[in-house]
């Protein structure tokens, strides 16, 4: 796969089949797998120790593979803690919402990377991070976030 390929895929998922729930893990390139044997071919790099995570292959960058993560663990915070906002975006966009959360991500990330660091979803930290936006003492930053994140779907609507 490729960057522009998972965000294909993510746009298939969240337009087309129009899940509530999205989780996204990065590939283990497991020992035994047809992958595995064929790792060379693909230039395939994981983790040396299970579970063996996927770092980058010939199609898909490490800096990448790392974007992806990025841009999935914000999709996936704003579908468990910012639904309004993901109803918004359902409602008032058709298409190519995946450009929309790319751009919320990226602003996410750069104003609210220090409060929240993006990290694989079924980590620990990532539950965490769940609890520390719903946080009644940090209101006024998930506030500050969905203001941020709505102006800029607003963009977007015709």
């Amino acid at each position: 796969d490729s960057y522009e390929g998972f965000k294909k895929t993510l746009e298939f998922v969240i337009s087309e089949l129009n899940v509530d729930l999205l989780v996204c893990y990065r590939y283990s390139v497991l020992p035994g797998s047809v992958f595995w044997k064929q790792k060379e071919k693909y230039k395939m790099k994981h983790e040396a120790t299970p579970p063996y995570l996927l770092l980058s292959s010939d199609t898909f960058s490490e800096h990448d593979m790392n974007k992806a993560e990025c841009l999935a663990y914000y999709i996936q915070l704003i579908y468990r803690v910012f639904r309004s906002l993901k109803k918004y975006i359902d409602k008032k966009i058709p298409g190519n919402r995946v450009l929309i959360y790319e751009k919320i991500a990226d602003m996410f990330f750069s104003e609210y990377g220090d409060f929240l660091k993006p990290k694989l979803v079924y980590d620990n930290g990532f539950a965490e991070d769940i609890k520390k936006v719903r946080d009644r003492k940090n209101a006024s930053v998930r506030r500050a976030m969905l203001s941020k994140a709505r102006e800029l779907a607003d963009r977007f609507v015709d």
